[in-house]
């Protein structure tokens, strides 16, 4: 049993540790007021996988500005719609709950419920490990949540390009 929890407790480590969010995605709260778009993962079909903020978004077609932590470049690119096979769209930072599981996992049951931890304490992890996927969950849109032409309302210019904008001055 007690082989078990430690392996549980290391799997939602590492899983916590493999999700990375860009920095310059803002908290919730401050959604409205940042000049940033989202961050967008774009599968393209028989091609390679464009990662990077959501510049903007017209009929045919969705600005992406590749993220260097992703490629060996960090340029603004035109993606053609038709070719987006699938994506995920994430606008908003995350609130972080990592610290709950610990906490009340492993701190408060023993010390609540006595000799009944041997059943809270899995019951915790399970309840605060939900909790936390859940809050990743929460500002991340897919195929299934948005269409494509719903990318505009996420991008830094959700009116489209300014005209007479080179690409290659995004930064």
């Amino acid at each position: 049993m007690k082989t078990k929890l430690i392996i549980a407790i290391a799997l939602m480590a590492l899983f916590a540790s493999c999700a990375k969010i860009p920095r310059y995605l803002p908290r919730l709260e401050n959604m409205g007021s940042s000049p940033n778009g989202a961050f967008v993962t774009l599968d393209q079909r028989g091609d390679i996988t464009i990662y990077g903020e959501l510049i903007a978004a017209d009929s045919a077609s969705v600005y992406v500005l590749t993220d260097s932590d992703y490629h060996n470049f960090s340029r603004c690119i035109k993606v053609p719609k038709e070719r987006i096979a699938d994506f995920k769209l994430r606008y908003a930072a995350p609130a972080s709950y990592g610290w709950s599981m610990p906490v009340f996992g492993l701190l408060v049951a023993p010390v609540t419920s006595g000799l009944l931890s041997i059943v809270t304490i899995p019951l915790n992890l399970i309840v605060t490990g939900s909790v936390v996927a859940g809050s990743y969950q929460a500002t991340k849109y897919t195929a299934v949540d948005i269409r494509k032409d719903d990318f505009w309302k996420f991008a830094r210019y959700p009116q489209g390009l300014p005209p007479g904008t080179d690409l290659a001055s995004i930064k």
